[in-house]
């Protein structure tokens, strides 16, 4: 269940964002990247599993599945904040409310996180849970 709703989340960004920032890298968790020769500006997403809890009484119960998704624009110091918060609104439109192939994501909220020494990061988390099956 988890592989496919991580497969469904990245579904419905991935395309549509190298469509609208062809030239600033996305990440996704756990895949080759050269974080010790990084762009000046890159994106991270990751999805985050957070539990998972039955749903219905019936002999047959089901569970639905929750968790987070992160999306941290990485920019290098003195690139300012214009861009990376243009990318989170983008993020923020796509993924809002949005209900891919079973899954429900739930209102974007911005987060704190700490910058890296040359870094500069902007992050936003989204709250999801699937459709019991």
């Amino acid at each position: 269940m988890q592989a496919t709703i991580r497969e469904s989340l990245v579904t419905l960004v991935n395309d549509a964002y190298v469509a609208a920032y062809p030239s600033i890298p996305i990440v996704y968790d756990n895949q080759p990247f050269d974080r010790n020769s990084p762009p000046m500006l890159w994106v991270e997403f990751e999805i985050k599993f957070a539990g998972g809890k039955q749903a219905g009484m019936s002999a047959s119960p089901r569970t639905r599945i929750s968790g987070w998704v992160y999306v941290t624009v990485w920019a290098k110091d003195g690139l300012g904040t214009k861009t990376s918060l243009s990318i989170l609104d983008w993020f923020s439109q796509q993924t809002g409310y949005a209900r891919p192939l079973g899954v429900t994501l739930e209102a974007p909220q911005p987060e704190f996180v700490s910058s890296p020494p040359g870094w500069h990061c902007e992050q936003l988390k989204l709250h999801f849970y699937s459709a019991p099956t």
